[in-house]
């Protein structure tokens, strides 16, 4: 388990993924991007090549120290997570795993990355990495968003994100857009792989943890900006989701 996200890139081979509670199948150019906090182990069927970058979206003050070490269930501890952001939202996934097949280019740039890693010797080495490494990311998405979606599904996430501190509800939502909530939830469910109360913990799990860690702003005002009515509902959530109260992921 890591306490930052993994990515993983198959180069050749064949063998399986256990992440979370699944076990997936891979090949050459597959690539699994795995949330922190998400159970991992790679089995090979064959010898294989397989590049890991390990790397955080939004850094936060962190209980360990870098370089970001994988440790054992066991050892695990969810306070020390570094990422604060939740990547999952601009794949369209609504799990611990995305899977994706590597896009044209990215085979060079993943090989550049690698390059420059193992002889690098200055700092400038690293921006290069960083670098390199965002317009992987960059392709990996640009891959996702020109898959096939619904662009009212498109519409009614934009909507969800900009009004989330809102007392939004799947009813009043569905109504905003004349649409039956029944249709509405099986929309995102079809083009986002989540339900529309997910959707809205999400967007607003994600908000809450940016003010936590760049504002003063005290938990009951964090979670009143965000939509929560009810800050004690707020942190206990909190805690089903993350494994710590915010006041402790604060810390």
């Amino acid at each position: 388990m890591a306490y930052d996200y993994r990515m993983l890139v198959f180069l050749n081979g064949k063998g399986t993924l256990e992440a979370g509670d699944a076990v997936y199948d891979t090949a050459k150019n597959d690539v699994f991007i795995i949330s922190p906090g998400v159970r991992y182990r790679v089995a090979a069927k064959e010898r294989r090549d397989i590049i890991v970058i390990n790397f955080d979206v939004t850094y936060r003050n962190s209980k360990i120290s870098a370089p970001v070490i994988s440790v054992t269930e066991e050892l695990f501890s969810r306070e020390k997570i570094i990422e604060a952001f939740d990547l999952s939202l601009f794949f369209g996934e609504n799990t611990g795993v995305i899977k994706r097949t590597l896009p044209l280019g990215g085979y060079e740039l993943c090989e550049k990355i690698y390059g420059i890693y193992m002889e690098k010797r200055s700092f400038g080495d690293d921006i290069m990495m960083s670098a390199l490494f965002a317009q992987l990311i960059c392709l990996l998405m640009s891959d996702t968003s020109n898959a096939r979606r619904n662009p009212l599904a498109s519409e009614i996430y934009g909507y969800i994100n900009k009004n989330h501190n809102l007392p939004l509800s799947l009813e009043n939502t569905a109504e905003a857009f004349h649409i039956h909530p029944t249709y509405l939830n099986r929309l995102l469910q079809k083009n986002y792989n989540t339900s529309f109360r997910q959707l809205l913990l999400k967007v607003r799990f994600n908000k809450a943890l940016h003010l936590i860690d760049n504002t003063d702003m005290t938990i009951k005002e964090i979670a009143e900006r965000v939509g929560f009515s009810d800050s004690s509902y707020f942190s206990s959530a909190f805690f089903k989701r993350f494994g710590c109260y915010p006041t402790v992921y604060r810390k």
